[in-house]
Parts: structure tokens; sequence; C-alpha cells
């Protein structure tokens, strides 16, 4: 990491998910994290104020329905999004709770933390916040919802921003941090990496590659001109576009988002995970969700996790 930058060079979540028991495999890139946009038209229509914590989003949105109609205030992924785990990760840590135990030895999500972020979840559907149909969505579904100005929120990325600009430059939004749990501020990290492959024939020059890629001005126009992306490195920041406006949002979100644990086995648990999520959101779809929904399959997934774990090299 030295020939980099040194680890001080980096984000601390995306630094974080380039490391395997405290050894570094990869060079962090370009980022991405989750805040919530909002239609500033509708909230304007029925005088409200971009929610700050879980429950007020819950009353901006009943506020917002009760105007606006019955599935207007938020759209959400369901059962075909991919990356479902991805938004509900935001609710569970600002519940204070967690994926794995920090030894990453145990599952912690079935926990109560657990439980009461996936009710919320699913809740937003079932309290008519957000529509039937987005127990079924997959997250562009979620998105286009809300870029096309039918619903008032969404949580989304900094990509969607060129979304935006492509398929309704007119919608009138705004960008801020994803509301508080009980338990403080939280959001997803994500992005990109760049590793060089220990039988690579070409190391030098794949080096030489890598810190082209990660030049800060390179870096900048890579992000804001090209991908809608964030950068990964902490000088690029200080470019004044992210000085400022929506991308300020995202800049001040990564900086205490959350990536998730760099373990081997890591597709195992995600898919164990959301494939217990989506029997939570048919259930739901389905007439069979009931007060022990969440329980029983979040319980269910923590048991293939552990299993998943328990083979972790």
């Amino acid at each position: 990491m030295r020939d980099f930058g040194g680890n001080g060079a980096f984000m601390k979540a995306n630094l974080e998910s380039c490391t395997y028991k405290g050894d570094y495999y990869g060079v962090p890139w370009f980022a991405e994290t989750r805040c919530l946009f909002y239609n500033k038209d509708i909230f304007a229509e029925v005088g409200v104020k971009p929610p700050k914590t879980h429950d007020e989003l819950v009353e901006v949105g009943k506020k917002i329905i009760a105007k606006k109609g019955k599935g207007t205030a938020i759209s959400i992924a369901g059962t075909t999004a991919w990356d479902l785990l991805h938004n509900w990760a935001i609710i569970l840590w600002g519940n204070g709770g967690e994926l794995v135990d920090k030894t990453n030895s145990k599952a912690m999500f079935n926990g109560p933390e657990g439980v009461k972020a996936m009710k919320w979840y699913v809740n937003l559907v079932a309290d008519g916040l957000a529509a039937e149909a987005c127990a079924e969505y997959n997250q562009p579904q979620a998105d286009a919802a809300f870029i096309n100005g039918n619903v008032a929120m969404c949580y989304m990325g900094p990509w969607n921003v060129a979304g935006i600009m492509n398929d309704n430059p007119s919608l009138n939004y705004g960008v801020v941090e994803p509301p508080k749990g009980p338990k403080g501020k939280a959001s997803f990290s994500g992005g990109s990496n760049l590793v060089i492959l220990a039988d690579s024939n070409a190391k030098k020059e794949a080096k030489e590659w890598i810190k082209f890629l990660i030049d800060e001005d390179n870096l900048i126009d890579y992000t804001k001109n090209l991908s809608k992306m964030l950068p990964a490195k902490v000088k690029a920041f200080k470019d004044p576009y992210y000085q400022s406006g929506d991308f300020k949002v995202f800049k001040d979100t990564l900086s205490y988002a959350t990536a998730y644990p760099p373990l081997g086995c890591w597709g195992s648990i995600e898919t164990a995970i959301v494939d217990e999520f989506k029997n939570v959101l048919a259930d739901y779809v389905n007439g069979k969700y009931n007060d022990s929904t969440a329980q029983t399959y979040l319980d269910k997934a923590a048991k293939k996790v552990n299993a998943a774990l328990a083979e972790e090299k």
C-alpha cells in the first residue's frame, strides 16, 4: 500500500474492503454510498421537510400519502433485487445491529436489531408508504419510480444523478444523508478496487497503471465527468465539486459508511441473507406475513451464514 500513497490516503471503509486478515490485497479506486433522494415539489406541496430519522421518515411519509395517495411516499427494492441487502443493511446498522460479530465467526443480523430493521422495511409497504408493487421491485424499478416523479423519496446512489440528468432533467430533487436510526447514522459503502494478479507477467506496468488511475486529477475527472461515482482517495475530495451540493452530501455520508466484512465466503453469506429476505417479502405478498415472519427467516439465514463462516479459512 506504501507504493500507492499509504493507508491514510484512502477512505476508511474502502480501504477495509481491500483487506483480509490484516493484509492488503487491493487498492481502492472509486466508491459509492447510498443517500435519501427527495422530490422538492412534493415536499413543498405537502408542507414537510426531509426526514432526519427513521421515525421522521415514517411520519413524513404518512403526511405525503394522506395528500397524494397510497404508495407515493417512497419506493424501495423487493424480491427481484439482487442488491436487496445494500438497502436493508443501512437500516440494520442504524438500529445498532451488525451482519456478523467482530471476530467474523457468528451471524448477528437475526438479533432484535435485525428483526426491528426488517419489520420497519416491510412496514413501508404494509403501511402504504411504498406501493404494494415495491415488494417485488428490483432496484432500477424503485429508482425509476422516483426519477419519473411518481414518489417522494428513494434511497439511491451518486450514479442516479446521471440517470436523472438523462431521463428527467426537470425533476426538482434534493439529496440528504440517510435518516438516522435509533443508534445513529449509517450507510452502505461500496465501489471498485484494483488488484495485480500474483501470476501477472506485467506487474511493473500494472502498478504504473494503478498509479495513473488513482492519480487525484484523473480520479476526479473520472468520477465527476464520466461515472458520477465517488473517489476513494481522501485528497480527491478537496476538489470544489465535492465541497457543496449533492456530492458534498455523498462525501459526508461516505465518511461514516460501512463496507461488508472482507471475507472469502462473503458471496455465500450475502446470498443466504438475500434469499431469506426475499422469502419475508414473498410471504407478505402472499398474505402469509405475521409478527414472527421476520425472526423465522432471519434465523434460517443465520444458520446458513454460520455454516459458511465455519468454513472460512
